[in-house]
């Protein structure tokens, strides 16, 4: 394993403007996870003090993210980051928020 190893996380998650959600992430094999993190862009804005609550935690070897709760339709970022193993890893996913009407 490597510092800074990026993982995208399966496909894009697509939700609804009044969706409050977490991802919770095991890292394969892993004995030893600390310091998990959070980032949430939408471009190249950092807009995690807007739409992030909660802390980022660790039980055992499994993370959950902040709560996430986006109020405005657009896509964003995050950005997970841990470290596991004694390496610093990061994890992804690219978030579609939609407005209740696009669903129909």
């Amino acid at each position: 394993m490597t510092d800074n190893a990026l993982f995208p996380l399966e496909g894009d998650f697509v939700c609804g403007t009044s969706s409050t959600f977490a991802f919770v992430i095991t890292p394969p094999g892993a004995i030893l996870v600390s310091s998990p993190a959070c980032t949430l862009y939408k471009g190249t804005s950092d807009v995690s003090s807007t739409y992030l609550s909660g802390s980022a935690s660790v039980n055992g070897t499994t993370i959950t993210t902040q709560t996430i709760a986006i109020t405005v339709a657009d896509e964003y970022l995050l950005r997970i980051t841990a470290t596991v193993d004694g390496f610093v890893q990061e994890w992804y996913v690219k978030i579609i928020v939609k407005n209740p009407w696009d669903f129909l």
